[in-house]
Formats: structure tokens, sequence, C-alpha cells
């Protein structure tokens, strides 16, 4: 086992300020994020995406995403992000994605939340160019499931990401496993003692801030955090793990340029602007990526500097002002 003391880099995700910066200046994309079917057998209280339900019908062809990648790759883009808008694990065409994007050249990340992978799956994704990034909200059983909202879903998230584990992928120098860390009221104590864990083991800690959009909005005062709370644990973070507050922050999306070098897909050709923004800048079934890539909308977002100042990315800006209006 690698022991690291810094925060452990994931592969498929590695791109320094100088890479970032040359995409930026040949107006190329880093990596393409496809969402699949919206199929999941969780019930997430915090799930900002339309998922639960299958939009099969509408979704993009096998085809049809192979020939996004393709594009991609004519693009620039070194990295294919497969995200369910559900759980990617049923989604049929995930392993296939997968294997095309290889087959291309390009490395592949699968957001997961682990509870349906199994010892075989944990080998076929060790045999292939593919990081795992995994949703284990809270080591606690209780904690998970109340997150989860289903019984009996933590002993099958914490069994898949063992299986993960014990095919070694985070026994490589660039981690090929990750663990998405979510800040909100209900693991707030945790949070620094995951973080621990992932960068004892060589897992690379994803730790994000809620959107809120989807079922997050009905359940923002189970979730959120009071601003005491919040002032006191990014104090704590950002002494303890002071790399955590580079390119993103963690309570609030600020200095986040991804919107800069990502090319957002959704399940149904649409191009977002970024995944906190429900914004379309196009959609792959009448236009070619390239064209998409060029519009307007998303040359302006490029064109924008990041402000370091911000301390609130617009896209959260914008759904959070939509939640509190709800309410």
């Amino acid at each position: 086992m690698i022991k690291m003391s810094k925060i452990p880099i994931l592969k498929g995700l590695e791109r320094t300020e100088k890479e970032k910066r040359e995409a930026l200046g040949r107006n190329q994309p880093l990596l393409l994020s496809l969402y699949l079917d919206t199929a999941c057998n969780l019930d997430c209280i915090f799930c900002f995406l339309d998922s639960k339900k299958s939009h099969r019908n509408e979704q993009l062809s096998l085809e049809e995403y192979k020939d996004l990648i393709q594009q991609s790759k004519e693009l620039g883009v070194r990295s294919t992000l497969f995200f369910g808008a559900g759980e990617p694990l049923l989604d049929k065409k995930l392993f296939p994605l997968i294997e095309y994007s290889n087959e291309l050249g390009l490395y592949s990340v699968m957001f997961t939340n682990a509870s349906l992978v199994t010892r075989e799956i944990a080998e076929r994704i060790k045999d292939l160019d593919l990081s795992v990034v995994t949703s284990i909200k809270s080591r606690n059983p209780q904690t998970l499931e109340e997150l989860t909202n289903v019984k009996g879903s933590a002993e099958k998230i914490y069994t898949g990401f063992q299986h993960l584990l014990d095919a070694g992928l985070n026994e490589t120098k660039s981690t090929r496993l990750g663990v998405d860390i979510l800040i909100c009221k209900q693991v707030y104590d945790e949070v620094p003692e995951l973080i621990r864990y992932c960068i004892d083991n060589n897992i690379y800690p994803m730790v994000e801030s809620l959107l809120w959009r989807g079922r997050a909005i009905n359940n923002h005062d189970r979730l959120e955090l009071g601003d005491k709370q919040k002032q006191k644990l990014s104090e704590r973070l950002r002494t303890e793990f002071p790399e955590l507050a580079g390119e993103r922050a963690y309570f609030d999306g600020s200095a986040c340029d991804i919107d800069h070098y990502t090319l957002f897909v959704n399940y149904n050709g649409d191009v977002w602007h970024c995944f906190s923004r429900d914004i379309i800048a196009g959609n792959t079934r009448s236009e070619r990526l390239e064209e998409i890539w060029n519009s307007p909308s998303l040359r302006n977002l490029r064109e924008k500097s990041v402000d370091p100042s911000c301390d609130l990315c617009p896209g959260r800006r914008y759904n959070l002002e939509k939640c509190l209006h709800r309410k």
C-alpha cells in the first residue's frame, strides 16, 4: 500500500495549470463529461439530477454516444467521464462505451454509488483504462442510509467499495480510486476523518458542496449547514488540508474553471454550460460538438477569466436563490 501525505491525484483527472492554459489557448477541451441513463437504485436526498426513473426512450443510442466520443477526441479531449444521470452500472451501454473510449486512446473515469460493484465488475474495471469515483458519503451505516434513503444500501455500498480496494485500484502512483465527499449536516463531524482516510490509503478525496437542484431542494433544511458550522469546518479543513483550497472550493464552488475545458453532454444530447447550470448551449442530435464548443455562449464562458475573489460560482448562486425562493 502506498502511504501518502499529500492529496492523491486521480488518474484521468490529472491536469496542471499549464496544461489548462495551453488547452484554452488552443481552444481545445480536455474532458468529455457524458451522462448516461437516469435509472438509479438509490433515492439520495441530496441528488441534484433527475435520477430514479429511466429516460431510456429519450436517451442517445450507443452509436450516438460513440460518435460523440470520436468527435471529442478530434477536438483534443484526453479523458471521458461517465456519470449516470442515475447509476451508470445500470446502463448496459456503460462498458461498451468505456472500451470504445479506451480504443481511441482516451482514459475513462466512472462515477458510481458502488452498491452494484461485484468482485467480477471490480476485476473488469482493473483491466480497463478506467478510474472510479465512489459515492461513500459516510462510514456510519445509519448516516449513509439516511442520505441514500434506501434501507440496506450501506452494506452493499461498503461491499462494492471493498471489491475495488481488493482489485488494487488505489495501488498505482496516480490512484484509480476516489471518494466523493459531500459537505452536509449529516457528516459535518466526519468530513476531516473521511479526507484523512482517503489520503492515508491513496484515494482521491473529491470534496464538494451541495448543489441546490433536484431532490436536494426539497431537503434543504435537512442538509444545509449553519453559517457558524461552515466557518468552523472551513477553517479546520484549510488548516489540515490546504491543498483542497485550490481548484474547486468545497463550500461554494469559487475559483472553478471547469467550464473552460470540459464538454458536458446530457443523456438526451443537450450540451450544458456546466453540471451546475442547466443552460443548454446546443444539442448533439442537430449539431456537431465542434459547432457547439465554438458557439457564442460557450466561447463567452471560456473567455472569462476566473476571479479568485468570487465567493460563489454562478451556477450555485443561481440554484441557491431558486431553492430559497421556493421555500
